[in-house]
C-alpha cells in the first residue's frame, strides 16, 4: 500500500547557503571594481571662497605651470578647511570657467564685458598667463579703446590725478625719442660744434579710457 504523502512523512532537506569567497589568488577579472584607494588619489578638491570644486589631479597638473599645478604638485601650499580640502580665499563665481579652461585649454567668453574682466583677474592671480592673454585680445576686440599722453615734465603730476579721476586709467610708461634742430645751448649762446640735430627723451605716461 502506498503511503500517502503528508507534511509528517515529508522529508525536510537542509538549506545550503551558498557564498562565493575571494582569495588572493582570485582572477582580478571576477572583480570589476577598481581598486578603491587608486581611485580617490587621482581626484583633487579644493575650496575657493567656500565653494567645493572637484576634479582630478591630472586636470591641474597637465599644461604651463600655474599656482595650482604647484599646489597640487606639493610645491606650493595653502590652508586648508575643516575637510583638509585646500583653501583659496577667493570669489568662487568664476573659478568654474578657470576649472573648464584647463580641463579642455578652450573659453567660452560671457556675454558681458565687467564679467570677462573679472575672469582676467583672476586668470592673472592664479598664474595662468595664456587664458589672460587670451582674454586681453578677447576685450580688445570688442572695446573701443581712447589713449591720453601726459609728457613727465611740468605739472604733469596734476594732470595725471586730473585724468585719473575722470576715468582714465594708467596704461604704461615709455620714454620718446625726439630730434630737434638747435642753434642755441640752454643759455641762449651759439653751440660749440656748430648748428645741428639733437636727440631729445622725453619720460611719459600713457593712459586709456573705454569709450
Amino acid at each position: 500500500k502506498e503511503m500517502e504523502s503528508s507534511p509528517e512523512n515529508t522529508k525536510r532537506v537542509p538549506l545550503i547557503s551558498h557564498s562565493r569567497s575571494f582569495s588572493a589568488s582570485s582572477n582580478p577579472l571576477d572583480d570589476p571594481s577598481p581598486p578603491t584607494d587608486d581611485l580617490n588619489s587621482e581626484i583633487a578638491y579644493i575650496n575657493v571662497g567656500g565653494q567645493i570644486f572637484t576634479t582630478t589631479k591630472d586636470t591641474f597638473l597637465k599644461g604651463p605651470e600655474n599656482m595650482l599645478s604647484k599646489l597640487f604638485s606639493g610645491t606650493y601650499t595653502v590652508r586648508r578647511d575643516a575637510n583638509g580640502h585646500p583653501f583659496i580665499d577667493r570669489d568662487g563665481t568664476h573659478f568654474r570657467l578657470i576649472l573648464n579652461y584647463l580641463r579642455s585649454r578652450t573659453f567660452i567668453p560671457p556675454p558681458e564685458l565687467h564679467d570677462l574682466q573679472e575672469i582676467q583677474i583672476e586668470a592673472d592671480y592664479y598664474g595662468i598667463r595664456e587664458l589672460s592673454k587670451h582674454i586681453e585680445k578677447l576685450i580688445s576686440s570688442t572695446t573701443k579703446v581712447q589713449y591720453c599722453k601726459i609728457l613727465c615734465n611740468g605739472d604733469w603730476i596734476g594732470q595725471l590725478n586730473y585724468l585719473t579721476e575722470k576715468g582714465w586709467e594708467i596704461y604704461k610708461f615709455m620714454t620718446e625719442t625726439e630730434s630737434i634742430y638747435r642753434e642755441l645751448d640752454d643759455y641762449g649762446k651759439s653751440l660749440k660744434h656748430g648748428i645741428g640735430w639733437y636727440d631729445v627723451q622725453t619720460q611719459c605716461i600713457l593712459l586709456k579710457k573705454a569709450l
